[in-house]
């Protein structure tokens, strides 16, 4: 009696109680009768197919070849994320509590048991995983990349899905591919990237690489692109500039394959130490390849990556851990972005004058800016109503989102709220308004133990 009475509710409805049954449920349901598996066929298609997740591993890659080859779910698609899950050379295996003692941690990771997954993190000692199985597949997954067929299948993919517009190299889902590597090995695959695991770096670039030839020889029109991974892992890297230098025949096809992508989130890290490749790493590559020239310029790196986008227009750079002066001080001066209209920055120190410069440059374009956990050296207590006044009454901004922003200087300090928006001229003058109000206080406190004169810092130390 229960399934006449479910099968006769609009799909709309039905489609909202899918959506909140786990993936088990779901295949039951399905699989109950044809009528279910039609009705509940958008919800399907939603929840598992407009989003890939798919690994540099052969069986994860023809997976997602094979859907690209149906005629129903290559249209269900829209976005292909490689996820960065690799495995560990055995000679360099080390499990958790081994990588913990290290600092390499990773305390979000989570088994999907409520998709029905059967495998847990559990113990991975060298001991107590198969590593005789564990070695097999390292072989298969060292003859697969030797002979380049990454390359091969991602492009072969990417190819045969008509609507997808996005693209992204990420972290924070484990992919099918990884799971089923874990039943066989007894252990999930690593996603860590960090100096204590040699191999994981030169996997990093070359998911990269991977996603480039993947885009330019698919020739789909991409419009986002997403470089996400590390972020939420301690004692590791998110990308760092160097990384993401491409060979010049790659470069090349880039700019031009590249001239639809409009959408750059990249976490990134500052560290001007970090923006190197180890040597070790050289034999595989051609003596033309750009990751050999030793001398790493964090800023010229970057620019010349952000260069491949002539026609970015939505950019969103979130430093980790944090950019405490490092880049950003010559990043103002010298990033240019022609079509620029909407710019996010996130975990940034930088004086007020080094902000607004990198605003005045896109200022005829720019129409939506968000600054998350961004702080202002030095200054008086006002930094950031003036700030928003020059938003207010220099710029064309539609848009403006402050989280978690502060000045910060030897005391008192002023922290905003957590989220502060404005979209109209009169919401900016109200957030003027509110901004005055919070910094009222602390401006005369701030005269009253500093005889009301104060300059900007910069991150040398220099009046501004």
């Amino acid at each position: 009696m229960a399934q006449p009475t479910l099968l006769t509710l609009p799909v709309e409805l039905i489609t909202t109680i899918s959506h909140n049954l786990t993936a088990v449920d779901l295949q039951s349901l399905r699989q109950s009768c044809k009528a279910a598996a039609e009705k509940t066929s958008v919800c399907f298609q939603e929840r598992f197919f407009r989003t890939r997740y798919v690994m540099l591993e052969q069986q994860s890659l023809q997976n997602l070849i094979d859907i690209s080859e149906h005629s129903t779910l290559r249209e269900a698609v829209r976005s292909v994320a490689l996820c960065i899950d690799h495995l560990i050379d055995p000679r360099d295996y080390r499990g958790r509590a081994q990588l913990r003692a290290r600092g390499v941690n990773d305390e979000d990771d989570r088994v999907r048991l409520d998709d029905g997954e059967t495998v847990s993190l559990g113990d991975d000692t060298p001991g107590s995983i198969n590593m005789g199985c564990y070695q097999e597949a390292w072989a298969e997954y060292m003859a697969f990349m030797t002979k380049k067929l990454h390359f091969k299948h991602l492009a072969q993919a990417v190819y045969n899905l008509p609507h997808c517009r996005k693209v992204s190299l990420e972290d924070a889902i484990r992919p099918w591919g990884a799971f089923r590597l874990g039943r066989r090995i007894g252990t999930l695959p690593s996603r860590f990237v960090t100096d204590a695991l040699p191999n994981s770096v030169l996997h990093a670039m070359v998911c990269i690489r991977t996603l480039f030839v993947a885009v330019v020889k698919s020739r789909l029109p991409i419009e986002e692109l997403h470089i996400d991974f590390g972020t939420g892992m301690a004692g590791c890297t998110a990308v760092f500039p160097r990384i993401l230098s491409l060979p010049r025949e790659l470069a090349q096809a880039a700019r031009t394959q590249l001239r639809t992508v409009t959408t750059l989130h990249i976490a990134i890290n500052p560290y001007p130490r970090d923006n190197k490749f180890n040597p070790m790493y050289y034999n595989g590559l051609p003596v033309t390849d750009p990751l050999r020239n030793e001398t790493a310029d964090w800023t010229e790196d970057f620019l010349r990556f952000i260069g491949l986008f002539p026609a970015l227009s939505t950019l969103s750079l979130y430093f980790f851990r944090r950019d405490e002066g490092y880049q950003f001080p010559r990043l103002s001066r010298e990033l240019f972005v022609p079509h620029l209209q909407s710019i996010s920055l996130e975990l940034v120190d930088c004086t007020r004058s080094d902000l607004m410069a990198l605003m005045e440059r896109h200022k005829e374009t720019l129409r939506t800016v968000r600054l998350e956990s961004v702080s202002l050296l030095g200054g008086s207590a006002d930094r950031w109503s003036s700030v928003v006044q020059s938003f207010r009454h220099d710029f064309s901004v539609r848009k403006l989102i402050l989280g978690s922003c502060f000045v910060d200087r030897p005391w008192p300090t002023t922290d905003l709220p957590e989220k502060m928006y404005a979209r109209t001229p009169q919401e900016l003058d109200m957030l003027v308004a509110e901004l005055l109000e919070l910094e009222k206080s602390d401006g005369s406190t701030e005269q009253s133990s500093q005889g009301g004169d104060s300059t900007e810092t910069s991150p040398a130390g220099e009046s501004v």
